[in-house]
């Protein structure tokens, strides 16, 4: 069982994407970092519903803040407080997080670039970039190490650098231009932490 803790995390199989095979704990192999990062996405998104679960941010590291927010989750839902996701942690994580997703209203989501935007690269100027500033500006107040631009419209050395800095959590390339999947990852962090304290709603 130690071997598959520590190499095996979540997997896909014929009924669930993401359906672990193994033990997940702060043990887990670094080339499950995806795997990790899955289960991460999941107990945010529960915690933007439950505020006694810990925010953690899906750096795919099983590090302290996630075994904090494993241990809590399985707290409150009635299961052996280990700190490891085996398969009943696992399957109660995925049916509490689609619950959250069914309650959220549609058309909730921050969205602020789609395919029809063109990547905005450092030096430019571009009208969005008051909105995208004023976002990381914003998270930049909630978590710690964040770079805090100025709402200038221009994609100036401050902007780029906080660019950057979500980009290296989100696992994408850290060059510093806004694109799609910058703008989506943008957007799902400044749901969890900027409107976390409007949703007093818990699970």
């Amino acid at each position: 069982m130690d071997d598959i803790r520590t190499t095996r995390g979540l997997t896909k199989d014929e009924e669930s994407v993401n359906r672990p095979v193994g033990p997940v704990s702060p043990r887990t192999s670094g080339r499950d970092i995806g795997d990790v990062r899955s289960l991460q996405r999941k107990l945010r998104n529960i915690a933007s519903y439950n505020e006694e679960i810990p925010m953690i941010i899906d750096d795919g590291i099983f590090g302290d803040s996630t075994e904090e927010a494993v241990l809590k989750f399985q707290e409150l839902f009635g299961l052996d407080r280990t700190g490891i996701v085996n398969f009943d942690t696992w399957n109660k994580i995925v049916e509490v997080s689609d619950e959250v997703d069914n309650r959220r209203e549609p058309g909730n989501e921050v969205l602020i670039f789609n395919e029809g935007n063109k990547n905005i690269n450092p030096g430019d100027k571009d009208i969005q970039l008051y909105v995208i500033q004023a976002m990381m500006k914003a998270l930049a107040e909630l978590i710690d190490n964040f770079v805090s631009p100025e709402v200038t419209g221009i994609h100036d050395k401050n902007s780029v650098a906080a660019v950057k800095a979500i980009q290296l959590i989100a696992g994408l390339d850290d060059n510093g231009i806004i694109d799609v999947d910058f703008s989506d990852q943008l957007g799902e962090l400044y749901e969890v932490y900027v409107t976390r304290e409007r949703v007093k709603n818990s699970i």
